[in-house]
């Protein structure tokens, strides 16, 4: 990814002295033209404007400008001004009013910056207050070395952009899993955690794979040869704290386990602390984007079988290796998706046979395992289609003519989605072609061309939809942190389909 080098705002900025610890004195407003992200910021109409002083412009680090570039901050009296790296937000909002008299003083608060503890007193262009906001000079050091941002300044005035680590380049990736953005290009990566932290993986290997699973992201570094036979590299488990802990022989850190999968992509052994879990073999299904695990009061949940009956959701304690099979005879792709963990209850599709397929709740607390509704033999292929939050089970109809309730008859053609308990279908019956969970929030696409008006909707805990889109080049969605993230093809000047991350706050 290209970093263009900060240009000085003038020749005589290069011989601009440093400011002394007792600076004061007033800043002014930008004489020029200043574009951030695109969008072209009105300094005469915002109540904190960008600023110049010693000819030097200053960002101002409000709520909104901060998320619009790809910033987030937090303020506490004992540890005082945190700013962290992020992406950034799709939503542009100007603080609109008077902006006072612009004067200036220097912060007498501890600043930090990804971590990186800021001593203002050696700056040679320190970080000043006006107005009571803390200003960030837009110097080399700060846009470039610590924000990751890209700045140009020329006859039609300054611009400063941050496209995040995938930026303009064809050949970056980005996925967005149950609140984790992963953006890589090449062997870098940068993972911003659902808590808003970033993590920075330099890998060696030249293969990669990925998922999330029971609150953590997991990269899994391989080496390739001319034949594409792998050699394991190191395992990366990404915290929610943005803290990395890498393993060289495979081991994954779920809960307070560590835990090893004698094959991740299908069924094997496992492995918990060093003691082998014996007479099963498990599913982790370490694809997809997804590690099919999750995590529930001292116990592993996840699929597998015993070699004698089909397959089932087991929980296993982590200090006793005790095993409980939880839901018997579930359907299983070994793709992910097997069973969904939603407010202290397990849910997954048993197999039922001649009568189709019913979807299961087990009660994790009192360990009643009951059935919520018979569905169609045919749904739950190939990708979750079953979904949960407070607001209730949805999940798509497969096309077979299995009743819900013993007065309503689907078709051989309902594909619909429907919410359980319900007997007429969401949206108009439109087919859902992917649907997951994430939290509180059910996040089910459609075919948008096909004449459904959104491509991708979702409904919140209260059963509304807090947010729809359409764009048929919409690829990813997750939700985290009070906003709607989205991977979209955007075509750059070379007409090349780029990765590109959206925000949007939800309502």
């Amino acid at each position: 990814m290209k970093k263009k080098l900060l240009i000085a705002l003038a020749a005589a900025a290069a011989l601009a002295l440093p400011v002394s610890a007792s600076a004061a004195g007033k800043a002014a407003l930008p004489s020029f033209e200043v574009r951030l992200n695109g969008i072209e910021a009105d300094n005469s109409s915002r109540r904190y404007p960008l600023a110049v002083y010693n000819d030097i412009t200053y960002f101002p680090m409000t709520y909104y400008d901060a998320a619009f570039l790809g910033l987030k901050s937090s303020f506490t009296e004992a540890d005082g001004l945190s700013v962290t790296s992020t992406n950034p937000s799709g939503v542009y909002r100007p603080e609109n009013g008077p902006s006072g008299s612009l004067e200036i003083s220097l912060p007498s608060y501890p600043i930090t910056v990804n971590g990186v503890s800021i001593d203002n007193s050696a700056e040679e262009y320190p970080l000043l207050n006006i107005g009571g906001i803390t200003y960030f000079p837009l110097t080399w050091r700060f846009v470039h070395d610590l924000f990751g941002w890209e700045t140009s300044f020329n006859e039609n005035g300054l611009t400063v952009t941050n496209h995040g680590l995938c930026g303009e380049d064809a050949g970056c990736e980005a996925s967005l899993w149950n609140g984790w953005i992963i953006e890589h290009e090449g062997q870098s990566f940068r993972i911003t955690t659902p808590e808003g932290k970033t993590a920075f993986i330099e890998a060696e290997g030249n293969g990669f794979s990925d998922g999330v699973g029971a609150g953590r992201y997991y990269l899994r570094e391989m080496s390739l040869d001319d034949h594409y036979h792998s050699t394991l590299v190191a395992m990366h488990t990404v915290f929610p704290d943005g803290t990395v802990k890498s393993s060289a022989d495979g081991a994954l850190y779920i809960g307070d386990a560590e835990v090893r999968f004698e094959d991740l992509y299908g069924s094997g052994a496992m492995t918990v602390n060093g003691r082998t879990v014996p007479g099963l073999n498990f599913y982790p299904a370490f694809i997809n984007g997804r590690l099919s695990v999750d995590v529930y009061d001292g116990r592993l949940l996840l699929a597998g079988d015993d070699n004698v009956s089909s397959d089932s959701v087991y929980a296993v304690d982590i200090e006793t290796l005790e095993c409980e099979r939880l839901i018997p005879n579930i359907k299983h792709d070994n793709i992910g998706g097997e069973f969904v963990l939603s407010g202290g209850a397990v849910y997954a599709i048993r197999d039922e046979g001649e009568n189709g397929s019913a979807l299961m709740k087990y009660d994790l607390a009192s360990g009643e395992l009951s059935k919520i509704e018979t569905v169609s033999d045919q749904s739950f292929k190939y990708e979750s289609t079953f979904a949960v939050n407070p607001s209730g089970i949805y999940y798509k109809n497969g096309g077979y003519n299995h009743p819900i309730h013993a007065e309503v008859q689907r078709t051989d053609t309902d594909m619909a989605l429907y919410r359980a308990g319900e007997d007429k279908p969401l949206f108009g019956g439109a087919e859902p072609t992917r649907l997951y969970s994430e939290g509180d929030y059910v996040i089910a696409f459609f075919d948008c061309t096909a004449g459904f008006p959104a491509e991708a909707i979702v409904i919140g805990p209260n059963g509304d939809v807090v947010f729809a889109c359409c764009s048929p080049d919409l690829c990813q969605i997750t939700v985290s942190d009070g906003a709607v993230y989205l991977t979209q093809y955007v075509a750059n000047e070379d007409n090349l389909a780029v990765p590109t991350l959206f925000k949007a706050d939800l309502e």
